[in-house]
């Protein structure tokens, strides 16, 4: 139930290269060890929405965080939908619409279209012949932060959306869901092999991690004047396999 309910944030994250994140401290019916968070958007006018890798902003994305309102907005709707899966598709996006902020255009490109078209399939891969529409459904009952939300899910596989909604549905009694971001870190891994002496070695690594770190900077000027860069070495002794 709780990795269900943490895939609707992980098919958010890619929208928003510049953070990663685990969701944590998940009360009562719910635990996990780590997913995206919620929070994956940008604010523009006042509005979140959400961005892709390529820069353009997708048409349904002001779904996707706090009912598309203003904070003070937001307070005034809620995610509690009872009976949202028993309507019929434009049924559903006409609720969707009456709690967010979802303009007629927007409303029309999900009720008309609801895929990317020719000209933008275009543009986001070669060799283009067609494009392949998923379903796009909208997970209720979510509390994250202690704000309502409606977030967007794309899956093929039945099932997950009401896993979703239902454990959301039982975690609103102790206040939803929370949220913890990581910092946006990656780690590389060098395995030395026939090593004779795997203490020794290890002790040599470590006494010049001043010189590693200002090699490993030195391949990448601009991550570095940006904040990024070396932040540290560790050495795991593996043994024989």
């Amino acid at each position: 139930m709780a990795a269900a309910m943490l895939m609707a944030y992980s098919s958010l994250a890619k929208a928003h290269p510049a953070r990663s994140a685990k969701a944590a401290a998940i009360p009562a019916c719910c635990s996990s060890s780590g997913s995206d968070p919620p929070t994956l958007h940008a604010v523009q006018n006042d509005r979140p929405v959400i961005c892709s890798r390529g820069g353009f902003r997708l048409t349904f994305a002001v779904v996707a965080v706090c009912l598309g309102k203003t904070a003070d907005e937001a307070a005034m709707t809620t995610s509690r939908l009872p009976g949202f899966h028993n309507l019929k598709r434009d049924d559903r996006l006409t609720r969707v619409a009456a709690e967010t902020d979802l303009t007629p255009d927007q409303v029309a490109y999900l009720r008309d279209q609801a895929m990317a078209g020719g000209a933008l399939a275009e543009n986001l891969s070669e060799n283009v012949i067609g494009v392949m529409a998923l379903p796009l459904s909208v997970a209720t009952n979510l509390i994250v932060d202690g704000r309502d939300v409606l977030v967007p899910m794309v899956t093929e596989e039945s099932s997950v959306v009401a896993a979703v909604c239902n454990g959301a549905r039982a975690c609103r009694t102790t206040g939803g869901v929370t949220s913890d971001a990581d910092a946006p870190r990656m780690i590389a891994q060098i395995q030395l092999t026939n090593v004779p002496d795997l203490t020794e070695a290890h002790m040599k690594i470590l006494s010049k991690k001043d010189e590693i770190s200002g090699l490993c900077d030195a391949c990448d000027p601009m991550l570095v004047h940006l904040g990024g860069g070396f932040r540290d070495i560790d050495v795991r002794l593996v043994g024989d396999f």
